[in-house]
C-alpha cells in the first residue's frame, strides 16, 4: 500500500523543482531530433500544448505528438488483441524486416521505444520494423540497447550477437547533452512502454516514473547512489512502483488527485 508521507516545505519544492527541470531538459535537448523522441508526453494535456510549443516547429516532433496521443488511445484495444494472439504467432519475424540478424516480432504494440533509440528502426504498418540493419559496433549496441529496453521483447535476434551482454548493463544510460540525467531502459508494457529517468543529484537521487524491474538495473542505480525519491509524473507510468521502493528504499511522490488511483 502507498502510504502520504510529509515531505519539509522546502524538501519538497526543491525536490520538485529538480525532477521537472530534468523532464525540461530532456524534452528540450531531444523532441526535434530523430535520436531520442519526445518522452513523458503520454498525458493528452501535454501532448496537446507541445503542438504549439516552439520546440515542435514542424516535422517529426509535431508528428510525435500526435502519434503518442494515438498509441495511448489504441494501448487497452492492442492489448487485448495480442492476448488474443497464440504465442507462436506472436513470435513470427514480421516481414517488413530487412534480411539479417535483428527483428522485430509481431508482439510488437507499436509503442515507438526502438525507434528513439535506434535509427535501425521504422514503424511500417502500423508496428516497430528493422527497416536497416545496424552494420557498425555502435549502431549493433544502439539496436541491442533498444531490444532490452523493449517492453515487450519483441525485438529479437536470429544468432546471439557478442555485444548482448554489454546493452543489457549498459542502463543507467546516460543522456547525451545532459549532465546527471540517465536513461533508465527497460520499459515496461504496463506503462504502455514510457520511458523513465534518474536525475543525480545532491540531497538524493530522483527516479523518474518506474521502469519494469530489473535488478541488474537497480544494481546499477545503486551503484550512482540509489534514489531518494521516486517521482511519479502521473497514473500510467507508474508500472513496479511498489517493487522499486521496496528495494531502493525510495520515498514515492505524486500529485494527491492521482495517488489514490495508484
Amino acid at each position: 500500500a502507498t502510504h502520504p508521507v510529509k515531505l519539509e516545505e522546502k524538501e519538497r519544492i526543491q525536490l520538485l523543482m529538480s525532477a521537472s527541470l530534468a523532464i525540461f531538459l530532456v524534452l528540450a535537448q531531444f523532441c526535434t531530433t530523430s535520436a531520442f523522441a519526445p518522452i513523458l508526453l503520454s498525458h493528452p494535456e501535454a501532448a496537446a500544448r507541445a503542438r504549439h510549443c516552439a520546440f515542435w516547429s514542424g516535422g517529426w516532433g509535431a508528428n510525435t505528438a500526435e502519434a503518442l496521443m494515438r498509441r495511448r488511445g489504441a494501448r487497452d484495444e492492442r492489448s487485448r488483441l495480442l492476448l488474443m494472439q497464440a504465442p507462436g504467432v506472436a513470435k513470427l519475424r514480421r516481414a517488413e524486416n530487412a534480411p539479417g540478424n535483428v527483428f522485430v516480432d509481431e508482439s510488437c504494440i507499436d509503442c515507438g521505444t526502438c525507434r528513439w533509440m535506434s535509427p535501425c528502426f521504422t514503424r511500417s504498418n502500423d508496428k516497430s520494423a528493422v527497416t536497416v540493419q545496424p552494420q557498425s559496433e555502435e549502431e549493433r549496441l544502439g539496436a541491442l540497447q533498444a531490444m532490452v529496453a523493449c517492453p515487450t521483447g519483441s525485438i529479437r535476434t536470429e544468432s546471439p550477437d557478442p555485444l548482448s551482454k554489454q546493452a543489457t548493463l549498459s542502463f543507467p544510460l546516460p543522456v547525451p547533452g545532459l549532465s546527471n540525467v540517465y536513461h533508465l531502459g527497460y520499459h515496461s508494457p504496463k506503462s504502455y512502454g514510457a520511458a523513465a529517468y534518474l536525475l543525480v543529484r545532491e540531497g538524493g537521487n530522483v527516479l523518474v516514473d518506474s521502469p519494469r524491474f530489473n535488478e541488474a538495473l537497480a544494481k546499477g542505480i545503486i551503484a550512482l547512489g540509489g534514489a531518494k525519491y521516486m517521482y511519479m509524473t502521473h497514473i500510467d507510468d507508474v508500472a513496479d512502483h511498489v517493487r522499486w521502493s521496496e528495494r531502493l528504499g525510495c520515498t514515492r511522490v505524486m500529485h494527491a488527485s492521482e495517488a489514490p488511483r495508484a
